[in-house]
């Protein structure tokens, strides 16, 4: 029984790896053969629609990313190369053809230390329709950053289905930051 003290039935489906002919897409369902205790078959005919609005969406593509930036925060956006110090703050994003089912994970290296990023967040569409997940660290000197190359890796990237995409290791237009 249901809170409404009516009878619920459910079913379920277990899509196997190998189901090949299956196409992506919103999963329809079909419910035939309707009938109660007593054989009688509903009146409503067969139900291809759920009650409550839900839907399945088949997905088994990773998210594309589309593009990676890596930049110092209040600098010129056309430089190819910044130079930081102390006090400035260090923004990594990456942008997806669709939305993530969490933040992903972004880690700055230097000279052979690795620096979670703890601000991540996403900004939704940018201007392309690309959805943009964004950190931002502040370099201060407890941060124990050392003069040289400071790169980032964005991982843990998976989409609303759990398709996971490759790791980003460097920024699409070039840029680096030391």
């Amino acid at each position: 029984f249901n809170n409404e003290n009516k009878f619920l039935y459910e079913g379920t489906f277990k899509i196997a790896e190998d189901e090949a002919e299956l196409v992506e897409g919103i999963l329809e369902i079909k419910v035939t053969n309707i009938k109660d205790l007593a054989g009688n078959e509903t009146t409503l005919g067969d139900q291809t629609k759920t009650s409550n609005g839900r839907r399945v969406i088949y997905d088994r593509t990773p998210a594309t990313r589309k593009s990676a930036d890596f930049y110092v925060s209040g600098l010129t956006a056309v430089e190819k190369t910044f130079y930081t110090q102390y006090g400035k703050k260090i923004v990594a994003n990456i942008t997806t053809d669709e939305e993530l089912g969490q933040n992903p994970t972004f880690t700055l290296h230097n000279n052979g230390k690795d620096y979670v990023v703890e601000d991540v967040i996403y900004r939704g569409l940018n201007d392309k329709g690309y959805h943009l997940y964004q950190a931002s660290y502040e370099l201060t000197k407890e941060t124990g950053m050392t003069d040289g190359e400071i790169t980032f890796t964005a991982s843990n990237i998976k989409d609303l289905a759990g398709n996971i995409t490759a790791d980003v290791t460097k920024p699409t237009n070039g840029r680096r930051i030391v």
